[in-house]
């Protein structure tokens, strides 16, 4: 992979990343965790952003796997394809929000329709878990990268993998680990913008 590739490559897939930081809180706390009824308005913007985190997610996936195919290509695909797996069911998840939207008893269904949501969502963070942790190795072992990056992403993708098994398993553990340790994703986001400038290191 040439230089200037590599650099279009790690910034369109930092720019993802930053773009979903900064969607994503507007609608879980912005609407989904408010308080108060939802409208259908409501429940359609906050699906409509969920479809576009889903994409931009497909789209890290993609990056994730050229950015490292040459140095560890099984893992490379791997790490990728796991979090386009986790845009894919992300996508799925919006699936009752739009539904409900369109139900005249939007107001009675609503509650439902965001509880079903957030199970989906939660159940496929177990593979955007694994996507981090992989991830994580490869950061870890590229000259690219720093390797304690490598471990702060690893230990990300560790917690959004114990989150997600416990809800599978039913386990009301009072701590959700992803809550504090999802710092390992926004300093490879940054790191990728500083990749962004440099390129492959020579």
């Amino acid at each position: 992979m040439t230089s200037t590739l590599y650099k279009k490559i790690s910034f369109t897939t930092a720019l993802s990343l930053l773009l979903m930081a900064i969607i994503a809180p507007i609608a879980v706390f912005g609407i989904l965790e408010a308080q108060g009824p939802k409208s259908a308005q409501d429940l359609q913007i906050a699906g409509s952003i969920f479809v576009l985190i889903a994409f931009l997610d497909i789209l890290v996936g993609w990056g994730v796997r050229w950015l490292f195919m040459s140095e560890n290509p099984e893992l490379a695909e791997l790490s990728g394809w796991l979090r386009i797996l986790y845009g894919s069911v992300l996508l799925l998840s919006t699936t009752p929000l739009f539904i409900a939207a369109t139900d005249p008893a939007t107001m009675v269904q609503a509650d439902s329709a965001i509880l079903t949501f957030q199970w989906i969502w939660d159940i496929g963070l177990f593979l955007f878990g694994m996507h981090m942790m992989l991830l994580g190795i490869l950061v870890y072992r590229s000259p690219n990268f720093s390797r304690i990056l490598g471990i702060l992403v690893i230990i990300t993708g560790l917690a959004y993998t114990i989150d997600s098994i416990l809800i599978i398993l039913g386990i009301a553990f009072p701590v959700v680990f992803g809550e504090y340790l999802f710092f390992g994703e926004i300093l490879f986001m940054l790191w990728l913008f500083y990749r962004a400038i440099k390129g492959v290191r020579n």
